[in-house]
């Protein structure tokens, strides 16, 4: 039989203070008997140091002051809350907070007929955006023109693989070589992309393009092309979103911005700075030369775009300091801008916009410095083969260089000979790509928009 445990005798337990009681469940938010026995919980921030150093140190369990004060009153039950339904989120909205950068409902579903993975789809062309000489009716296209697309995909051959399984009609011959050979040929020739033309969802005919996401920000910071970069410094319409398309294509407004000024006088219209800005991606494009383009495209895209060009580029002119805008009528050194009538008679576009750019040197010199190094390179090596040679010093060439009087023609060459190679061979991909009958099908469908712009604005 087992010893019986001894049993010290109730002299010997001594109970703890009343006083003591109370400073131990004051600590632990519990109540005192004098009030209904609850333990209570607080959303409060723990005692402070410097308080609890001031505190008597009370070692007392949970379960002694559940014996101390008797056990927890469980709280009433609450009555059911109705399921309120929580609305979608909005969408992240990149490069500025208009609305009018996103695109419509109509473009956004054409993105759920594709089970490859899209980072980032864009829309650009008078497919998207209004341009004039382009509308429907009489006189003009009778048709309304392709949509152009571009999607920004992270892993080429999977998307290809993907996308051939699912849409083998949107590609040619060339597709029998594989999804490896695509993707292969999409990044090794011209600007980095593989174009699907003539394709119908929806009713509506697109083109869309293909590129790594690599390649998207690599132009957009570094203007490896100018290809890409080149469209979106003007007004694109997002179907889907990405931050870091959001963050390069701020640098890529800014660029454009500094390489448009050095391009332009200390003094200058409005329409000039955005004639600077639209022409930089046709410098050095073929399709100019040879009658493949509508001559006064230019000009139509800011007679029926100023608005958003004005809401793009409002932040990067405001950030810039040796930026000024006023409404003071144009000096007689700069005429107002007379080409074309009638395409900016379809807008209200204010001559009376001045906008000058800070002369001094140091300013000029900071606009050279700040370009993408590639840019910056080309711009010294063109100006010391024209000068003769060069100073040892970057920041010293950078001043040479911006305060050139051929500071124009060096940036208008550096930009043309960045675009002229990729354009062309993008174009010359496109007849193997797209094959025969699509890429003549297309030609022709250039060729009829170019003339029916010149008809509109002769």
């Amino acid at each position: 039989m087992p010893p019986t445990p001894f049993l010290p005798p109730l002299a010997l337990l001594r109970l703890p203070h009343p006083s003591s009681v109370r400073q131990c469940c004051s600590l632990f938010h519990v109540s005192t008997p004098s009030t209904p026995s609850t333990i209570r919980r607080t959303d409060s921030p723990p005692p402070s140091s410097s308080s609890l150093s001031s505190t008597p140190l009370v070692r007392l369990s949970r379960r002694y002051a559940t014996l101390a004060t008797g056990p927890p009153q469980s709280p009433p039950p609450k009555p059911p809350q109705p399921v309120i339904p929580t609305p979608p989120a909005e969408p992240q909205k990149l490069q500025q907070d208009s609305a009018s950068i996103w695109a419509d409902d109509r473009l956004v579903k054409l993105l759920d007929h594709f089970d490859g993975p899209i980072r980032f789809a864009a829309g650009y062309g008078s497919g998207v955006l209004r341009q004039a000489g382009y509308e429907t009716g009489s006189g003009a296209a009778k048709s309304p023109p392709m949509v152009d697309l571009i999607f920004g995909v992270t892993h080429p051959y999977h998307w290809h693989s993907l996308n051939m399984r699912q849409h083998r009609d949107h590609y040619s011959f060339f597709a029998s070589a594989g999804s490896k050979t695509v993707a292969l040929v999409q990044d090794k020739y011209g600007a980095g992309l593989y174009y699907n033309t003539h394709v119908v969802i929806d009713g509506i005919k697109i083109k869309y393009g293909v590129i790594s996401m690599e390649r998207l920000l690599k132009d957009l910071t570094e203007w490896e092309t100018l290809y890409i970069a080149g469209r979106m410094q003007k007004p694109i319409k997002i179907l889907r979103g990405d931050s870091r398309i959001k963050l390069a294509n701020e640098v890529n407004l800014m660029n454009a911005t500094r390489m448009a000024l050095l391009m332009l006088p200390n003094e200058f219209s409005e329409f000039d700075f955005y004639r600077a800005i639209v022409g930089l991606s046709y410098m050095g494009d073929f399709r100019m030369t040879v009658g493949a383009e509508n001559p006064h495209k230019i000009h139509n895209i800011i007679a029926t775009q100023l608005p958003q060009l004005r809401s793009l580029y409002a932040p990067i002119i405001d950030a810039l300091p040796n930026l000024a805008v006023s409404t003071s009528p144009l000096t007689p050194e700069i005429p107002a801008h007379k080409e074309d009538p009638r395409g900016f008679n379809r807008v209200e576009f204010d001559e009376g916009v001045l906008m000058r750019q800070d002369d001094d040197p140091k300013a000029r010199a900071a606009l050279v410095r700040e370009l993408p190094k590639g840019v910056r390179s080309r711009l010294e090596a063109i100006y010391a083969n024209k000068s003769g040679g060069g100073r040892a010093d970057p920041n010293d060439r950078a001043h040479d260089i911006a305060n050139s009087p051929d500071v124009a023609e060096y940036s208008k060459k550096v930009v043309s000979d960045i675009i002229r190679g990729p354009a062309f061979w993008q174009s010359t991909k496109g007849l193997l790509t797209a094959g025969a009958g699509k890429s003549l099908r297309y030609m022709g469908e250039k060729l009829s928009k170019a003339f029916s712009g010149r008809s509109a604005n002769a």
